[in-house]
């Protein structure tokens, strides 16, 4: 709050950055007192991260302040969007590796891929947006591996669902580029 209010009434762009570190560490905190596993600590710096890019989209610092606040913002919600979606990367490759995947891991990979085609959606700027495309992408084909890994299907049954998705992926693509 303090940053908060520093931001809208000394119209500092350093205050942004510290606004966006000091609630992940309080939500961090929150989360540690509460007992969440630690995985889910990405799941609070992709939704800080989110929060700042729809307050840069929906341009509610604009009415503070000119264009630098609204810049900070931008790039403090970037930064930490990146970063919870490479720990998770690691994270969800590393529980794949070590067969230690649960079907709590599986819906945080689905929830950060929403957030990813959420943050693709408000995001204007052509080189993010790509960046975008790559982690939802990226934690899709993670959900898909944690689901594939955890079900008791049979190879040529997980083989099957895997040909399907492919080919409706694909068609989806072909038909949003026609």
């Amino acid at each position: 709050v303090f940053y908060v209010l520093a931001t809208v009434f000394h119209r500092q762009v350093w205050t942004i950055h510290l606004c966006a570190a000091t609630a992940c560490g309080a939500v961090w905190q929150m989360l540690t007192y509460l007992g969440v596993a630690a995985e889910f600590y990405t799941l609070t710096f992709a939704l800080v991260g989110l929060g700042l890019l729809v307050v840069y989209r929906f341009a509610v610092l604009e009415r503070f302040a000119a264009g630098p606040l609204a810049d900070a913002a931008f790039q403090s919600a970037n930064t930490l969007l990146s970063l919870s979606f490479v720990a998770a990367l690691f994270l969800g490759l590393s529980r794949l590796a070590t067969e230690r995947i649960q079907w709590a891991n599986v819906g945080l990979l689905a929830v950060l891929t929403a957030i990813s085609l959420l943050a693709l959606a408000l995001v204007r700027h052509a080189a993010w947006r790509r960046w975008y495309v790559v982690t939802a992408i990226g934690q899709a084909g993670l959900t898909f591996l944690g689901v594939t890994v955890l079900s008791e299907l049979s190879p040529w049954q997980k083989a099957e669902i895997f040909s399907v998705s492919i080919g409706f992926l694909l068609l989806v693509a072909g038909h949003v580029g026609w």
